[in-house]
């Protein structure tokens, strides 16, 4: 290999970095949620819900700060009416089921505690198709599908904090003078 080769890799490696730093992209770190925002108030799904969680751990990351009173809050995220469905595509010329559809639904939105209207209601949903290859595997057919639910909550819960953090950036109430 002549010696000028590496030198030329790194070279070409540099100006990629270059090109790509002066177009703006950066990789996606944790969402910029207003301050503004804290301490915030999440209410609609139990506690130990592991959409809940893993939302109030991204946010938390985001630098929002979270009270159980409703008093103490400057915003509320309400999230509800969450759904996990799980539907038959096709079957197969036996009758058994060779392709699965899930779905992973919640609807939010963000208020002030006095009832005004930060991020209106809207819905966040995923939909992924698994084939189901059928014979005695159902074990592991089980734990694709638990490991495919995950993957499809960190999507949605992508979903929510993207839509947070673009609307509320422009819907955030002012921050106290102080």
């Amino acid at each position: 290999m002549p010696p000028f080769r590496p030198v030329k890799f790194s070279l070409a490696t540099l100006l990629a970095m270059l090109a790509l730093a002066g177009c703006g992209f950066h990789l996606r770190g944790v969402a910029e949620i207003p301050p503004s925002l804290s301490p915030m108030l999440v209410q609609g799904l139990p506690a130990h819900d592991a959409l809940r969680v893993e939302l109030e751990n991204l946010l938390a990351e985001s630098g929002v700060v979270f009270t159980p009173q409703r008093e103490q809050a400057r915003a509320i995220l309400t999230l509800r009416d969450r759904k996990s469905d799980k539907r038959v595509l096709s079957v197969d010329r036996h009758g058994k089921v060779a392709e699965y559809e899930l779905r992973e639904s919640l609807r939010f939105q963000v208020t002030r505690p006095d009832g005004g209207e930060l991020l209106p209601l809207q819905q966040a949903a995923i939909t992924r198709g698994y084939v189901n290859t059928g014979g005695d595997q159902v074990l592991g057919k089980q734990a694709e599908e638990l490991l495919l639910r995950a993957d499809m909550r960190r999507d949605l819960l992508s979903q929510i904090l993207y839509r947070l953090e673009a609307q509320l950036r422009i819907n955030a109430p002012a921050e106290p003078v102080r």
